[in-house]
């Protein structure tokens, strides 16, 4: 699925990221830390009800916290 031509970049991405991962029934996420930081830190947004198994985060060093979120 290719999200937008800017990706997650696009702020509307990040902020519906949820919805569209269970609209979309996304079962593999690829991101870098910063996404993946601001995909969780997007306020009322909830993760219930995805398809994702696998969450794949790189291109920098992943804080622990991170990874736990």
């Amino acid at each position: 699925l290719t999200l937008t031509t800017d990706g997650f970049r696009n702020q509307g991405v990040i902020k519906h990221f949820w919805d569209i991962a269970r609209h979309y029934r996304m079962t593999t996420v690829l991101a870098v830390p910063t996404t993946a930081a601001a995909i969780l830190a997007v306020p009322d947004a909830s993760p219930e009800g995805h398809c994702i198994s696998t969450f794949n985060c790189g291109a920098s060093t992943v804080p622990v916290e991170l990874m736990r979120g």
